[in-house]
Order: structure tokens, then sequence, then C-alpha cells
């Protein structure tokens, strides 16, 4: 097995440096990319603020929206319009998985800091779901919330699955908020391991929040302790 390992490393690495397109390592791209980025944000509904706020907006901030209610926080690591979305294209677009990873970590570090080692480690890592029946949908949030559980030595649980929907990706911001929970499913079983349990669940982006608030809103007759939303970048409305 490491002999395999070892000979599919060099192959890929060849093929790579015959098309052209050799990446350096992933860890030190999101460094690269994240070194001295910090902006701050509303823990409630996500928007970016002054960093006089960043830690003052637990209860919401003046651009608070109804949706925003339905999740006990957003965790973040930036705006889309900047580092983190170079990050998230390149991961969702460009098939760069190996960036799941540390960006997993630094928001399971995120987290930490905001809510505690102890905290995270009884929390249930969520991820939202890829549509299924769609050719070509990678399930990035899944990658992350994986990379997020495994750093925070959180339990994963993947209690939610969609059947068929529409893609997000290149809709206008009053066709996504228009979003039903229509293909929305939560896997069997899954009750006994939710209930009275913090519930963080992991997204890619975060543009409006509808989806986030179906996936909090099916998890609601569970009666989770708390529901909170861990993402790499947020789309702000200006």
């Amino acid at each position: 097995m490491h002999e395999y390992n070892r000979l599919r490393r060099h192959s890929r690495r060849g093929l790579e440096d015959w098309v052209g397109r050799r990446r350096p390592a992933a860890e030190a791209w999101v460094r690269h990319h994240l070194a001295g980025h910090r902006t701050g944000y509303c823990r409630r509904c996500w928007l970016t603020v002054g960093d006089d706020l960043e830690h003052g907006c637990s209860d919401g901030c003046m651009a608070c929206r109804a949706d925003a209610a339905v999740l006990s926080g957003v965790v973040r690591l930036g705006p889309f319009a900047g580092p983190c979305g170079d990050l998230v294209r390149s991961l969702k677009y460009g098939n760069w998985w190996e960036l799941a990873r540390p960006l997993g970590c630094r928001l399971a570090r995120r987290l930490s800091a905001e809510k505690g080692g102890a905290w995270v480690r009884a929390a249930v890592v969520v991820p939202i779901p890829a549509v299924l029946l769609r050719w070509g949908n990678g399930n990035h949030a899944r990658l992350l919330a994986g990379a997020l559980a495994r750093e925070g030595k959180a339990t994963l649980v993947p209690a939610l699955c969609r059947l068929y929907g529409q893609r997000q990706a290149g809709r206008t911001r009053r066709q996504r908020q228009a979003a039903t929970s229509a293909g929305w499913l939560l896997h069997p079983g899954v009750k006994r391991r939710v209930t009275d349990r913090h519930v963080v669940l992991v997204d890619d982006v975060l543009t409006t929040g509808r989806t986030a608030a179906i996936a909090a809103r099916l998890l609601r007759p569970l009666s989770p302790a708390s529901c909170l939303l861990a993402t790499v970048a947020v789309t702000d409305p200006y």
C-alpha cells in the first residue's frame, strides 16, 4: 500500500507538470491568502461590520434579517469579495479538493476560539447537503465538515440530504430567497444524535442564508440545543 501511494503521488505530480497545472501545497496556499486577513462581522446575521464592532455583535446588528433568527449564530473566515472568495472558487470550480482540510481546520479553530474547545467537542457537525441527482455536483460542504469535525474532535452527522432541487449558483438574490425545502430529507435515526446537542451546520458560501435557514428548520423538530452555521465566505449584499 505504501509503494502504491508513493507511485500514485509521483504519477500525479508528473501529470500536473505535463499539463501545467501543478499547484502549491494547499495548507501553504491557504495560509498565504488568509495571512493578516480578518474582518469584523455580525455573529447573528453574518454581514460585515466595522472592526470596532467585531466582538460586540452577538445580539445582532442594525441589518439583521428575519431568517437570521433561525440560527443561533454564524462563524465565518471572511467575506466572499476577497481572499476567501478566491479559495472557495478554487475548491468548488477548480476541483482543488485539498483546500477543504486547511479551511475546515481554520473554521474549527475559529469556532473553538468563540465557543470553547469543550463546546466544539460536544457538538454535532452537519454538512449542508448537495443535490444528489445532478451530474458533477460535488459536496464541498461535506469535505469542509469532515475537516472541521476531525480538527475540533466533534461528531460528524450527515443528518440531511437533498434528492433534487435547483442550484443556487448563478441565481439572483430574490430567486435564492424563494427557495423551498422541496427535495430535502432527514436521514432516519438521527434524532437521538441531535436532540439536546449543539449543531454546527457547515457550508462553503453564505449568500442570503436561505439554505442554512431551511436546514435549521428541518432540524428544529429534533430539539437541538442550538443551531449555528460555520462557513468559509459570506457574500455581503452591498
